[in-house]
């Protein structure tokens, strides 16, 4: 059995689709996003994305969202750590 539309932009980490405002909510247009890798230029990725075809920039869905995710801890880590250091020097100053 072919496997279809695997690697293709929908199901890309890289790729991110555009939205509209409904009565509903916020709802995805179909065949409407654009890529944000960092190896191809806006008429590279528009090609690919309204071609559909295969990338060898492609990344999973999954792993681009578990790499935001530690992104995302790593950042509120050093943040907190700054405001620890900064609480500390409030508290010496009042003293």
């Amino acid at each position: 059995m072919k496997q279809e539309n695997v690697n293709k932009c929908h199901s890309c980490g890289n790729y991110v689709e555009h939205y509209v405002k409904t009565a509903k909510g916020f709802e995805a247009v179909t065949g409407c996003g654009h890529c944000i890798s960092e190896h191809l230029n806006r008429v590279q990725s528009e090609k690919i994305i309204k071609r559909w075809l295969d990338c060898n920039y492609y990344i999973p869905k999954s792993e681009q969202i578990e790499s935001r995710q530690e992104g995302i801890k790593e950042a509120i880590y050093s943040i907190s750590k700054y405001l620890r250091e900064i609480s500390a020097i409030l508290t010496l100053d009042n003293n």
